[in-house]
């Protein structure tokens, strides 16, 4: 997907996730020739990203992917975690009802982005192959402020994915408030907290949001994540920021 970083001074910016595994324990799966559709198999979670002409397309190929991770045609895997890119924000209701059909409904985050010529979604998940090892947090009882449904958290492999929590404060200090509150209800705090991707609406936004970065992960959650923003438009009109962020569950921080 392209979208505006952070670096006015760099033409491109590359942010990636890595998995402690070994070269037997990890398979790589493509899609058709000529499309960027690959999937990443390893320690029993499957990281998909496809592009498609829609919603069900997109979806259709992430199907096949995690069949072929299972090696069956009934997969048992079931999607956690996904980021959306879509080329245009109205689509954005569209995919949260494809997803709210699953059995289990995976974190979402659904931006815009530019995408390659005759695709309008571009999908960027993560499955486990186990449904039944999949536990879904109880949502927060209160809604957000400005309108904005409340984020959920879905753990799965040791690790807690949860919505894009969006804030309406340009330094993001609401949305990492709430970003607490739901990692909590899933047995994990902003402590725990591996990898943040932010999505702001303007990039004057990055420095008032870097200083409550600062406070709450360099200082009262010490170390910090690794963290990455990019310049895009998000679903929530009175959005100025989304956060995508991913934590570890306590016990199992030290193995990843």
């Amino acid at each position: 997907v392209e979208s505006a970083g952070e670096w006015s001074v760099f033409n491109n910016s590359v942010t990636c996730r890595a998995v402690q595994a070994s070269a037997s324990d990890k398979v790589v799966l493509h899609g058709e020739e000529g499309t960027n559709d690959v999937a990443v198999v390893a320690n029993n979670l499957v990281h998909i990203s496809v592009e498609g002409t829609d919603i069900n397309d997109a979806l259709n190929k992430t199907s096949v992917f995690l069949q072929e991770a299972t090696n069956s045609t009934t997969s048992t895997a079931a999607i956690v975690d996904c980021f959306v890119g879509v080329t245009q924000l109205s689509e954005a209701p569209t995919v949260r009802a494809a997803f709210n059909t699953s059995a289990i409904v995976p974190t979402l985050t659904i931006v815009q982005v530019g995408l390659v010529p005759g695709a309008t979604v571009a999908l960027q998940c993560v499955a486990s192959l186990n449904a039944t090892d999949v536990v879904v947090s109880p949502q927060l009882p209160a809604p957000m402020d400005e309108g904005f449904a409340t984020p959920r958290a879905v753990t799965a492999g040791g690790f807690v994915y949860v919505d894009g929590v969006p804030a309406a404060d340009i330094n993001g200090t609401d949305g990492l408030l709430v970003l607490g509150e739901v990692l909590e209800s899933a047995g994990s705090s902003l402590k725990e907290v591996l990898m943040c991707n932010t999505f702001v609406r303007s990039l004057s936004y990055v420095k008032p949001y870097f200083g409550s970065f600062y406070l709450f992960f360099n200082v009262a959650n010490y170390p910090p994540p690794a963290r990455a923003e990019f310049t895009v438009p998000n679903e929530w009109p009175t959005a100025e920021l989304v956060l995508k962020c991913i934590a570890a569950v306590p016990e199992t921080r030290s193995s990843h």
